[in-house]
This record gives C-alpha cells, structure tokens and sequence, in this order.
C-alpha cells in the first residue's frame, strides 16, 4: 500500500511539473513576440503572407511576429497602438509614419513597402470638368492626386478613410481615391495613381529603432524580399489575391493591378522615406 502512495505521489508531481514547465515556457514565447501592425487593403497582403505562410513553421520560434490589424492607421485608435508602445513594427501611410516619428523618437521609417496602390475609380459617363472626388482625410498626397489628374478645378472632398468607398458606391461623388483591392469591387472605370513616368509611395514600413540590426527585423525583411520577387509572377500574385482578398479575383483583376503600375517593394532595395 504504501509503494502505492508512493507512486502515484510521485505520477502526480510529474504531472504538475509538466504542466508548470508549459506554462512557462508558453510565457516566455509570448514574451519574445512581437507585433506588426498592418492596414487593410493591398499594402498589408504581403506581410501578413510572409507572416502566416513564409515564416510559419512547426517548430518553436525564439522570435516572431504576429499581426494586428491597424485598418486605418490615420485614426486616434492606429496612433495609440503605436504610441503605446504595443506595436514594434508597422505598415503606415506616408503621412501617417512622418507624423508618428516626428513625435515618437522611438521610431524610424525603413522605406517604401507598397508602391501606387491607391488608385481613381471613376463612374463611367462622369462630367470630368469639375469632379468631386472622395478622398481619404490626412492623406495630403491623395488630395495631390486629384489636383494633378483633373486639374485646379477638380473638387476632393475629404471623408473617413471607411466611407470612402461607401460614398462612391451610393453616388454621393463622381469618383474616388480607394485602394485597388476595394475598387475590384466598384463599378466604374479604373485610372491609375499617376501618369506612366512617376510613381506614389502608398506605404511604408516603420519600426521601433530599438529593432535595426536584430535578427527578428532581418529575418522579417529577408523573407518578405523574397515574397516581393515572387510577386512578380502572375500566378503567384493571383494566389495571394485569392486568399486575402476574395476567392472571386480573376487573372482580369491581376491584368487591372499590373496597368495600374501597382507593385511591392522591399525597403531593403528602395530609398529611404525622410
């Protein structure tokens, strides 16, 4: 009997090891991860692919991303994330990264992530003598977009990032600045960023400085690299599409996003954005 008790003393202490030993060390995974805010849209499709699939594996990571979903990183509820510290890394809109860092000497803008991804959607037969044109607020470079394709006439009339979109579907404009994965969706005629010799830098990448020159930083940046150049192949982009986007995008769509100039970048191959 009393080998018994023993035993099963002992099976229990085992138990409750293991369980501790879990515990623990599922903490501390947690405490090595790190948090990578990205926008809806074209711009946070790559990375949360390089994310979820690239850098995934079975085994365990000392370091690794997870991603936060910043929707519009204009907003009060995007710079709080930021400025609470919670997020180490993040693709932003270029006005929203200039404000962040110029208040936060914590962060620093790597470059460019995504290039032209805002585009014109026009309803078809629209008067472009005088368009209104729906444009995302704090966006300084959408309003120039406007100016630039219809001239010093043209009216933007600036909304929530959310209700642009919404505005142009119920007829309340003529035309819109929206991100491409939200114009697949849109009737209307699609116009690129900008004319065929410039480019818009959409969004960047902005990290804590604490992270220049980490492992967790240059594993992120070495993969997504990789990613960008398999973007280049039709299919592959048409892949991508599919699972962030909608199962309904078509090689039509990818054909649009080519015209429309729309592409990734690495920061690693772009210059920097000050």
């Amino acid at each position: 009997m009393f080998f018994k008790i023993v035993g099963r003393c002992t099976i229990g202490l085992l138990a409750l090891s293991v369980l501790f030993l879990f515990g623990l060390g599922k903490g501390c995974r947690q405490e090595e991860t790190s948090y990578m805010g990205l926008p809806d849209g074209a711009a946070g499709l790559l990375a949360r692919y390089v994310l979820e699939k690239k850098m995934a594996t079975g085994a365990i990571q000392a370091h690794r991303f997870e991603p936060y979903s910043l929707y519009d990183c204009c907003t009060g509820a995007s710079e709080y994330a930021m400025g609470s510290g919670r997020l180490d890394i993040a693709v932003m809109c270029v006005e929203a990264a200039r404000e962040l860092v110029a208040k936060d000497g914590r962060f620093a803008i790597a470059g460019p992530v995504m290039m032209n991804s805002d585009i014109f959607i026009i309803r078809s037969g629209a008067d472009l003598r005088r368009p209104t044109i729906a444009v995302s607020q704090k966006r300084a470079f959408q309003f120039e977009m406007v100016r630039q394709r219809f001239g010093d006439e043209s009216r933007p009339v600036p909304m929530l990032h959310s209700a642009v979109p919404f505005a142009y579907a119920r007829g309340l404009v003529e035309g819109a600045v929206v991100d491409i994965t939200r114009a697949f969706s849109l009737p209307g005629d699609f116009n690129p960023a900008t004319d065929k010799d410039r480019e818009i830098c959409t969004y960047v990448l902005v990290n804590k400085k604490a992270l220049q020159g980490s492992s967790r930083l240059l594993n992120f940046l070495s993969a997504y690299g990789q990613a960008v150049r398999e973007m280049d192949d039709a299919d592959n982009l048409l892949r991508l599409l599919r699972s962030y986007v909608s199962a309904d995008i078509t090689i039509g769509d990818v054909e649009k996003w080519k015209k429309m100039k729309v592409r990734f970048t690495c920061p690693f191959n772009s210059p920097r954005q000050e």
